[in-house]
């Protein structure tokens, strides 16, 4: 019993639960043909609930961690974004595309940009003496060029690659089963 208790209530668990409920929420709200009376009113009020669920994360007031605290805050901001995604058209950005772009790679370089600068001050010596505010804008600037690099030169031809192979790898078992049903014709023809 402890074992099944320890799963279900795990806060991965929890915040896997959450998207669940989302992906049925919006799933629903794609596939009922609303007014546009409605529909206004839900993307106003998801832009409200977007502003005071980022209020609430950035608030002092917040204490504690885990998916009924961070966890129920970051549900009502994406689920306000998704809201509102569904219900209006978002225009294309250039600036957004790109750091969709690099999120990935800029996910797994950051952290080590960051220990690296703690870790190792003297290899940093221009911006060492900076701190606050002006030392985030340093780290933001440079994880960002880093993860640019990293995506350029390592995520994107392995991306490439791993294409290729697919493409390969499909057109060889498809003429793996096109000789097979060949061979099955002829030997039952025989």
């Amino acid at each position: 019993m402890h074992a099944p208790a320890t799963f279900l209530s795990s806060p991965l668990f929890l915040n896997f639960i959450y998207g669940l409920i989302a992906y049925k929420l919006i799933s629903y709200i794609q596939a009922e043909k609303l007014s546009e009376k409605l529909a206004g009113l839900l993307t106003l009020s998801s832009i409200l609930v977007f502003l005071i669920s980022s209020l609430a994360i950035l608030s002092v007031q917040v204490f504690g961690h885990g998916p009924l605290l961070w966890g129920v805050w970051c549900f009502a901001l994406v689920m306000s974004a998704l809201v509102f995604e569904t219900n209006s058209t978002i225009k294309e950005n250039a600036a957004l595309n790109f750091l969709g772009d690099i999120s990935y790679a800029l996910y797994l370089t950051h952290a080590i940009l960051i220990e690296l600068f703690h870790k190792y001050p003297d290899t940093f010596k221009l911006f060492n003496n900076q701190k606050g505010f002006a030392q985030v804008i340093y780290l933001v600037i440079l994880s960002l060029f880093v993860a640019y690099i990293a995506h350029r030169f390592i995520e994107k031809p392995f991306i490439s690659l791993g294409k290729k192979l697919i493409a390969r790898m499909g057109t060889k078992s498809e003429g793996k089963t096109a000789s097979v049903k060949h061979e099955g014709a002829l030997e039952a023809g025989q």
